[in-house]
C-alpha cells in the first residue's frame, strides 16, 4: 500500500516514520525545503509545497492509495482545491486529522453526534464529509507528550475554566489510533480520540506544573465553570482501544 502523509510535522513525521518501519511505501510533505533531507533520511519520499501553492511536482505526491491529512492550515479554499485533486487522483481512502475544538466551550458530554460550533475547522470538515472518496475524520483532544508538557501550559499564568475538565491525548496514542484505523480499513466515519480520564482542569494543571518544578499556575478567585467532556466510546467500540491519561 502506498500512503501519503500530508503534513510531516510534530504528529505526521512520527506517523510516517512508523509506517516506513512497517514496510509501507510512504510519501510525506512539508512546507519547508530544509526538512526534505531529514524526511528522506527516515525513508520517506519527501515533497515540499504549500496547500495553496500546489506545483506540478507536488501532484506526484498524490499518487498514493491512502492519504492522511495532518496539517494545521485553516485555508478552506485550499482544502476545497485539495478535495478536487484527491477526487482526480488514485487515492481511494482519506483520513483527516481534526480536533475536538469543534465542540467549542459548551457544557456537557460530547459524542460524534453532538453539534459543533461554526468555525474554519468545522467548515473544513464539511468539505471532506461531502467528498465522494471515503473519508474518516479523527477529532483529537489536546495533544500532549514529549516536548508538549501540560505543566508548561499555564506556569505562572491563570488557568481558564479551572472547574472544567481536561480532554487530552498523548501523541503515541494518536499514532496508535490512526494506524489501527488504517489497518481496519477506512470508511466514511468520524471518531473522537481522547484519554478516558478527565480530571478537573485546575487541579490537573497545578499538579503538572509542580511536577516540572515550574512557577505554580494560578486559580481565579471566581472561576468560570464549563464542564465540557469529550467521549471516545465509539472508537473504543470499533477498535478496542482505550487510552489512559499520561504525560511523558
Amino acid at each position: 500500500m502506498r500512503i501519503g502523509i500530508l503534513g510531516c510535522g510534530w504528529l505526521g513525521k512520527e506517523l510516517a516514520a512508523g509506517l516506513v518501519k512497517d514496510g509501507f511505501l510512504v510519501k510525506g510533505s512539508t512546507t519547508r525545503e530544509e526538512k526534505l533531507a531529514e524526511l528522506r533520511d527516515l525513508g520517506i519520499e519527501s515533497f515540499a509545497f504549500r496547500l495553496n501553492q500546489l506545483t506540478k511536482d507536488a501532484i506526484d505526491f498524490f499518487k498514493v492509495d491512502t492519504l492522511v491529512i495532518a496539517i494545521t492550515s485553516k485555508d478552506i479554499h485550499g482544502y476545497m482545491h485539495l478535495a478536487k485533486i484527491i477526487k482526480a487522483s488514485p487515492i481511494s481512502r482519506v483520513l483527516f486529522v481534526s480536533s475536538t475544538s469543534v465542540y467549542g466551550k459548551v457544557a456537557g458530554q460530547h459524542t460524534e453526534e453532538s453539534p459543533v460550533i461554526k468555525s474554519p475547522l468545522s467548515e473544513i470538515e464539511k468539505v471532506f464529509m461531502a467528498s465522494t472518496v471515503p473519508t474518516t475524520i479523527v477529532r483529537f483532544g489536546g495533544l500532549i507528550g514529549y516536548d508538549r508538557q501540560p505543566g508548561k501550559f499555564f506556569s505562572g499564568r491563570t488557568i481558564p475554566n479551572p472547574g472544567g475538565v481536561v480532554n487530552l491525548i498523548h501523541r503515541d496514542d494518536c499514532l496508535l489510533a490512526i494506524r489501527t484505523l488504517l489497518s481496519q480499513g477506512l470508511t466514511d466515519d468520524l471518531f473522537n480520540v481522547c484519554a478516558s480520564e478527565h480530571p478537573q482542569r485546575g487541579a490537573f494543571y497545578q499538579r503538572a506544573t509542580a511536577d516540572l518544578g515550574l512557577e505554580p499556575a494560578k486559580i481565579e478567585s471566581a472561576p468560570e465553570v464549563v464542564s465540557s467532556m469529550v467521549l471516545s466510546d465509539k472508537l473504543e467500540a470499533r477498535t478496542g482501544l482505550r487510552f489512559d491519561l499520561r504525560i511523558d
